[in-house]
């Protein structure tokens, strides 16, 4: 899943500067574990690039499982899941605010019904200072 303005923004696809592939998290939680780090939880960078519910949605979707498969693989109970950062704000007439009471609502329903993690995290970004818009 990928989100963001352009290129050089882009979040969760192959090249992405930011975190690490999907399929080292596994690896990852492991040795840390190992290397004696007390795991709290898991954080992906959802983007602030696009309105929309969607990305976090599919990210909470995505985060759950893993959640699932570091406790099955890797023997550790995450207390939150954070499914990281920036509702999209629209800066044009024509965009549409993200429904952020009903993202919320969507995202907390997947973790509740797929996990036992009883903390969700996001990060508004740009979000809570939309107002005043200039158009």
């Amino acid at each position: 899943m990928a989100s963001g303005h352009g290129a050089k923004v882009m979040t969760g696809g192959k090249g992405s500067k930011f975190g690490i592939p999907i399929k080292r998290t596994i690896p990852a939680y492991k040795r840390a574990k190992d290397l004696g780090f007390d795991i709290k939880g898991i954080h992906a960078h959802t983007g602030s690039g696009g309105e929309g519910i969607e990305p976090f949605t599919d990210v909470a979707e995505i985060l759950s499982d893993l959640t699932n498969e570091i406790r099955d693989k890797a023997g550790i109970d995450l207390e939150f899941i954070d499914i990281g950062g920036g509702v999209g704000v629209p800066y044009r007439l024509q965009e549409e605010e993200t429904d952020v009471e009903e993202m919320a609502s969507l995202v907390t329903e997947i973790i509740q019904e797929e996990t036992d993690v009883k903390t969700v995290v996001i990060e508004p970004g740009r979000y809570t200072s939309q107002t005043p818009r200039f158009y």
